[in-house]
């Protein structure tokens, strides 16, 4: 995901609103690289950028046969990962 030698990049500025620009601020921090850096992954992230070509048109074609955007898509993925997790017997404490 990172920059190729003869990758063009263009600038985009946008506004979010302060409580999710200090979570970006702070995951940012915790994983020790830019504020920048994280945007771009995460924006990369939401267009499957380097993902394996099958994975990425097995997921577009997923997200087109449920008839939801992108957005809608990935809170429906989180939605289903949260009630397989529910299932799941509680995790044993660590010693």
């Amino acid at each position: 995901m990172g920059q190729r030698p003869s990758e063009e990049l263009e600038l985009v500025a946008t506004r979010i609103p302060a409580v999710v620009a200090r979570k970006l601020e702070s995951m940012a921090e915790a994983e020790g690289r830019a504020t920048s850096s994280l945007a771009r992954v995460i924006v990369e992230n939401f267009f499957y950028v380097g993902l394996p070509p099958q994975m990425r048109a097995a997921l577009e074609d997923d997200e087109k046969r449920l008839g939801l955007n992108r957005r809608d898509y990935i809170n429906h993925l989180l939605f289903e990962r949260t009630r397989a997790i529910e299932k799941q017997p509680p995790a044993k404490p660590r010693k």
